[in-house]
């Protein structure tokens, strides 16, 4: 059973001290047998986004197959935006990742929307932060309407109404499996929608992975439904 990590970071966090260099980042992946992680650069979200991608591309190209690049733009430059997700796309890049949450942007804006709609036209993977009340259902609104493949990070159990309900609406709308904590959350969430709209994710290593795996690992899966979460199914995206 191949385990393969959604969300994963490397450089600098600013206010926390946390190491999350590159050389930390590939061990705890292999400390805790973790055999493929998607993952960006952080200069990327607080700096350039063109220089954090090139960065995510050269540790990617020297990990031996264990990274793999995540790429970003940020709306509020958009410049050169729709040219990266395009040139990238080319370069083997197949998931993106934007940070409103942390570069104080809508999603309602015209920018975002263009560049949403550019990540779809080259058949891209939309990762995007959701934990807040309301982020959820407005994410899936704007991504379900694009019929862009995404999953929500970042989303927990204290959600559970909200998410009960968008997936319903939004088939291509995946959840990450880090904060649902509960494993009888996770396992309500498979009955109704089956275990492939589950994503395993540790954000690593900002977070801890122990506690990102405790709840798929002890919930009453079976052992093909729980290689599915912790694999199959970002593979399959």
């Amino acid at each position: 059973m191949a385990i393969l990590d959604a969300h994963t970071v490397f450089g600098f966090w600013p206010a926390r001290r946390a190491d999350i260099s590159p050389e930390t980042l590939v061990r705890t992946l292999r400390q805790h047998g973790i055999d493929g992680a998607l993952t960006l650069s952080t200069h990327g979200i607080f700096a350039d986004f063109g220089a954090g991608n090139a960065e995510t591309l050269e540790l990617c190209a020297k990990a031996g197959g264990l990274l793999k690049p995540v790429g970003t733009v940020d709306p509020r430059r958009f410049v050169g935006g729709v040219e990266a997700i395009k040139q990238l796309s080319e370069q083997g890049v197949k998931a993106w990742r934007l940070f409103p949450e942390l570069q104080d942007w809508s999603l309602d804006s015209r920018a975002a929307e263009i560049l949403l709609e550019t990540i779809k036209e080259v058949g891209g993977l939309l990762l995007i932060e959701a934990a807040q009340p309301g982020e959820p259902s407005r994410v899936a609104a704007r991504v379900a309407a694009l019929d862009l493949p995404t999953v929500l990070l970042g989303v927990s159990g204290r959600l559970m109404g909200e998410l009960l309900a968008l997936l319903d609406s939004a088939p291509k709308v995946y959840l990450e499996t880090r904060r649902l904590a509960d494993p009888e959350v996770i396992v309500a969430l498979a009955r109704r929608f089956g275990v492939d709209r589950l994503v395993f994710g540790t954000a690593s290593p900002l977070q801890y992975v122990s506690s990102a795996r405790l709840a798929v690992e002890t919930a009453p899966l079976s052992d093909e439904q729980r290689a599915q979460v912790l694999g199959g199914n970002l593979a399959r995206l």
